[in-house]
């Protein structure tokens, strides 16, 4: 009977012994000791989720409308003398260091979205290349011209939007500026430096081996 019963607690103490050691193996002590030492060599769930999550996370895309939104609200913030009725023009963007008779294609998408966001703010602008009529042609209808005779002699300008273009190594720098009319005045300016990579998004690069073929 005796004998039974050393049995029954050798056995006893052997299934306490194993049941110690498992839940010890899997105990936060086991893992890092005290709480301070566990924070140094384990990483909490929540954190490796956090940053599993902003690692997939791309920075938002910015296009050229983006940062003629940046130039608009710019100039609206320090214009003079420009009252909620004075009508604006935008004009062509041209290269510091040229004729001022050019423009290139990205420049021209950059007058499109000052009028859109001068629209967008309520200041009156006007669209002073539209001939009043539609030209029909097989090819298409259209109301635009670049034919100075088709369009109005005077138009009811006070104010104009221009702009000069810089050629940076990794960009461009836009300077613009709203100029009075009759006074010449300049009554806001601002300025930002476009990326050449939203540029060429206007404008892509030819591909290694090709070329642009230009359309006379």
């Amino acid at each position: 009977m005796k004998q039974i019963k050393r049995i029954f607690i050798s056995f006893y103490l052997i299934l306490s012994s194993i049941s110690c050691s498992s839940i010890t193996s899997t105990s936060p002590a086991y893992l890092g000791g005290t709480n301070n030492e566990s924070n140094n060599l384990i990483t909490p769930t929540s954190q490796v989720l956090k940053s599993s999550s902003l690692a997939g996370i791309k920075k938002p895309y910015r296009n050229l409308n983006n940062y003629v939104r940046s130039l608009t609200h710019e100039l609206i913030s320090n214009m003079n003398h420009v009252k909620p009725q004075s009508v604006l023009a935008a004009s062509s963007f041209v290269r510091i260091d040229g004729d001022f008779l050019s423009t290139p294609t990205f420049a021209k998408q950059i007058q499109e979205s000052f009028i859109y966001e001068f629209h967008k703010v309520g200041q009156p602008i006007i669209e002073f290349k539209s001939t009043g009529f539609i030209r029909v042609l097989p090819e298409g209808d259209f109301a635009l011209s670049t034919d100075y005779t088709e369009l109005q002699n005077v138009q009811p300008i006070d104010y104009i939007l221009m702009g000069t273009l810089t050629e940076l190594r990794d960009g461009v720098q836009v300077n613009a500026k709203v100029v009075g009319v009759r006074s010449h005045a300049v009554v806001a300016a601002a300025q930002i430096i476009i990326p050449r990579d939203v540029i060429d998004d206007v404008i892509p690069k030819a591909k290694k081996g090709q070329s642009i073929k230009l359309i006379k």
